[in-house]
């Protein structure tokens, strides 16, 4: 017979072409979930960077203005009637008033 076609009798082995599919699925998803790791780290960063400034700065302004407002003696109302002291010198008044007694 010269001229027939045979086929392999044995059965083909798949578990290197399994292997082979699943490490590069494996290095698919490792890549996806590095690269997104990244893309939000980065993006969180920027994002705390430029709060941070603006916030820095309008907090140096409060504390500023809380500083001055609580070190200096004046009148806590309009009709003149209470006196804004600071707490420094409140105290080392209350302390000395004490002392007296």
């Amino acid at each position: 017979m010269a001229g027939t076609v045979t086929h392999e009798k044995s059965d083909i082995n798949f578990i290197p072409a399994l292997v082979g599919m699943l490490l590069m699925a494996g290095l698919v998803f490792l890549i996806f979930v590095i690269s997104t790791y990244y893309f939000k780290s980065s993006t969180t960063n920027e994002l705390n960077d430029k709060d941070t400034q603006g916030v820095a700065l309008e907090l140096k302004e409060i504390r500023e203005k809380a500083h001055k407002e609580l070190s200096s003696f004046g009148w806590a109302n309009d009709s003149k009637t209470k006196v804004k002291v600071p707490i420094d010198s409140a105290i080392n008044i209350t302390i000395r008033d004490y002392k007296k007694r």
